[in-house]
């Protein structure tokens, strides 16, 4: 069971927490038929996700084999076969075509457009300098977008740029990591490698950051999000994203983790980080939600 839990890289559905965000963030976190919505919409990002992982892995089996990490994944390893995981690929592209249709047709149009992108990075744009870890970027923006269509809510600028340059900050310390992981064998794993160094990847990771924080900031004092929220502290809770950030860029500098740069991985190996992300989202619920009983 575990090398099928591999396989579809179950690990990595946490990505799709941003498709929930906008149920948070939209005062619906406890309505049904939002929730319902937003599950709904968590499982359908998580089962695109999936088939695209193993249309990736089986295009990169090769590379793969060169990376101390995932040369340990089912297809590298051998552990699964091409055929079978095509197989299983099919099942999850045939369930999002029949599950999608229980969505409003904006979130549809944004699941098509989330695939035609990943589409468009494996077969070429990942080898495309910057423009690759923008794509990226781009998915999770797409992830919010999505989660507000499931649910018929007007999404925020604000949020959409945060989403992009944090999912842009954590691309960026992802490629850091391959270049100190991989040293020579670099570019051999990934061509767009050969156009980046750990010294201008630390430059964009610094702006990234600061942009993230500023922009967060900004959003938790704006006064028309005040008012929707009727709470003026919200501003507090970017003590919470400061750490997160802070706590990203120190592990990126360290051996802690053996220099495992993966945002996913990370955070599930790492008990600080796991504390702050929780901690934020606690005291997002209580002060949107519960500021009547405080």
């Amino acid at each position: 069971m575990m090398k099928y839990l591999k396989l579809i890289r179950i690990t990595n559905w946490l990505k799709n927490v941003f498709v929930i965000f906008p149920l948070v963030f939209s005062l619906h976190l406890f309505q049904i038929n939002s929730i319902k919505a937003t599950l709904l919409a968590f499982l359908l990002f998580s089962f695109t996700g999936s088939a695209l992982y193993i249309l990736n892995d089986i295009l990169d089996i090769d590379k793969d084999r060169l990376h101390p990490r995932k040369k340990n994944r089912p297809l590298p390893s051998g552990e699964i076969g091409i055929s079978l995981a095509l197989i299983i690929m099919t099942l999850f592209a045939i369930s999002v075509g029949i599950l999608n249709f229980l969505l409003p047709i904006n979130f549809r149009i944004a699941l098509l457009f989330y695939f035609m992108t990943n589409l468009a990075y494996n077969f070429g744009l990942k080898n495309v300098n910057l423009i690759e870890s923008i794509t990226l970027a781009v998915n999770f923006v797409i992830r919010v977008l999505a989660g507000c269509y499931a649910i018929a809510v007007v999404p925020s600028n604000w949020i959409l740029v945060i989403t992009f340059f944090i999912a842009l900050f954590l691309t960026l310390i992802k490629r850091k990591s391959e270049l100190k992981i991989l040293q020579d064998n670099a570019v051999q794993h990934r061509k767009v490698l050969k156009n980046y160094t750990v010294d201008m990847l630390d430059k964009l990771i610094y702006i990234c950051a600061t942009i993230t924080l500023t922009a967060y900031m900004l959003y938790t004092i704006d006064a028309k999000v005040t008012e929707i929220f009727g709470t003026d502290k919200l501003v507090f809770s970017t003590i919470f994203v400061v750490l997160g950030i802070f706590r990203f860029i120190q592990l990126s500098e360290s051996k802690q983790y053996s220099d495992e740069g993966d945002p996913t991985t990370l955070l599930l190996k790492d008990a600080f980080s796991q504390i702050v992300f929780g901690l934020w989202v606690i005291y997002i619920v209580v002060i949107i939600y519960l500021k009547p009983i405080l």
